[in-house]
């Protein structure tokens, strides 16, 4: 699949038609590309490839006509500015088969735009490089912490991808999360270690898997849509596996009792306000229900009180968050659950010193700082500290950390063009408290929200001035009338 890629796509083309399997057919869908795509694709005279031109329909409806005209057994995926290595499609073919089927994916490498490899920045080195996981270990992680497999290394017998039904053309980010979702629910997912395919990830938001404060929205608007449904279709042994040990009531097994579960998981979760608001949803439905209101008093002593309660508790909109730091802890299971502290974070002074309390939590092998929220800013850290639980003391080599949604420059400065900045800090044992020390600057010049913000207020001004004239243009009017009256 490719949109304004020409740049990239012969690379991209090349890369597969050299792939040591050699019996395939290579299916490029050009989704409206306004460039020069089809001159690019005419330049390859190779019978093994299909070029399909259609008008925008966004990556989701591009993968389904690709996936409706392709003939083989098996499905490779990947885009138009990513490279897949010579040996990708075998190594792919014998893992499947030896794992018995199922879904596969593989590692990558992240590369720029002019293909040399990105060290640091977007997301952590093997941040795809996932451990063998059952379907219900899949499903819970999906759950807790958004998609963490890489969809272009999917490879796939076609029926699967029948079977779960097309991509949602009306998702642009989160597109591969959603039909991932549906996947795990039916089949297992394999993953091997090998790097497979090179991942081009563009500046200035140049394609969607850079970072801009628009695509971050939209992406949590887009998750928001797919936790609405997360549950749906999902088999009742599956769900019981995976969240049971979650479950307010564990005995919990009627399709009555398995909803109102689904919408206690959303409401507790740890991490996304916007789930919590989903667990709002779900139980409003079930408390207008005579049956279920009548189940959730019963089994769960929750009614309209407890219910009016949840809804000053969640703060969807952030209106008290934005000033909170978050610390996230890895006790050996991922960053799931909630923030194992949080501190106030002033976003009126620069210079900040900030002290994280972990007396209560598990000793762990790494943390995630959510710095602060809906603010794209630099970072200029010039010392993280610790104390562990019996007094001692150290400090953490900021050189040694690492951007979790955005770029280092070089000697603890970090660069987030997202509304989200994070970093991730490699540290274990058991700590009691954590400070970090630096100055931030708020919307770092050239990130992409600053320029929509000024061009809000140019556009306001505009409107106003326009507002103004319109009364004056009124009141002369007005006094046109009255004098022909008087006429």
């Amino acid at each position: 699949m490719t949109y304004n890629q020409d740049a990239f796509l012969a690379d991209s083309i090349r890369s597969v038609l050299n792939q040591t399997i050699t019996d395939l057919e290579l299916i490029v869908v050009d989704d409206g590309s306004a460039d020069r795509t089809p001159q690019v694709v005419a330049e390859f005279s190779d019978p093994r490839i299909v070029y399909v031109r259609q008008s925008n329909q966004g990556p989701g409806g591009a993968a389904n006509t690709a996936l409706a005209v392709c003939r083989g057994r098996y499905v490779a995926l990947m885009t138009g500015d990513d490279l897949s290595y010579p040996t990708r499609l075998a190594d792919q073919l014998v893992a499947h088969a030896r794992a018995g089927g199922g879904v596969l994916f593989s590692n990558v490498d992240y590369i720029d735009e002019r293909g040399h490899p990105l060290v640091d920045g977007h997301y952590p080195k093997d941040f795809f490089l996932i451990p063998p996981l059952s379907r219900a270990e899949i499903l819970y992680r999906f759950f807790q912490t958004g998609n963490f497999i890489h969809p272009v290394t999917m490879f796939a017998e076609r029926r699967v991808f029948r079977e779960v039904g097309p991509y949602e053309p009306l998702l642009y980010q989160l597109q591969d999360f959603e039909l991932l979702l549906r996947l795990i629910k039916r089949h297992p997912f394999v993953f091997m270690p090998e790097r497979t395919v090179s991942w081009r990830i563009r500046a200035a938001g140049g394609n969607l898997s850079a970072f801009s404060p628009f695509k971050q929205v939209r992406g949590e608007n887009e998750y928001y849509l797919i936790l609405r449904r997360f549950f749906d279709d999902t088999p009742p042994d599956l769900l019981r596996e995976a969240f049971g040990k979650d479950f307010v009531r564990p005995d919990s097994r009627t399709p009555e009792e398995l909803a109102c579960e689904t919408a206690f998981l959303c409401l507790r979760h740890g991490i996304r306000p916007l789930a919590r608001l989903v667990g709002v949803e779900r139980l409003y439905d079930l408390l207008r229900d005579p049956q279920t209101a009548d189940l959730l008093a019963r089994k769960y002593s929750f009614g309209t009180t407890a219910y009016v309660e949840q809804l000053g508790l969640i703060d969807v909109m952030g209106l008290t968050a934005a000033h909170r730091s978050y610390l996230l802890g890895d006790a050996g299971n991922g960053f799931d659950g909630g923030p194992c502290a949080e501190v106030v974070f002033n976003p009126e002074q620069e210079e900040f010193s900030l002290t994280f309390n972990l007396a209560g939590f598990p000793p762990c092998r790494a943390l995630r700082w959510d710095a602060m929220r809906m603010r794209s800013c630099s970072i200029q850290l010039r010392e993280v500290v610790w104390e562990d639980r019996k007094g001692g003391t150290g400090a953490i080599d900021v050189n040694l950390v690492r951007p979790w949604t955005g770029r280092s420059t070089g000697s603890g400065e970090f660069v987030f063009e997202t509304l989200f900045p994070a970093l991730g800090v490699p540290i274990e044992g058991e700590l009691r408290s954590v400070t970090f020390h630096g100055r931030w600057t708020p919307e770092h010049p050239g990130v992409s929200a600053g320029r929509v913000s000024n061009k809000i207020l140019e556009y306001q001004q505009v409107i106003a001035e326009q507002g103004h004239q319109l009364e004056v243009a009124r009141a002369e009017l007005e006094q046109t009338r009255q004098l022909l009256r008087q006429k």
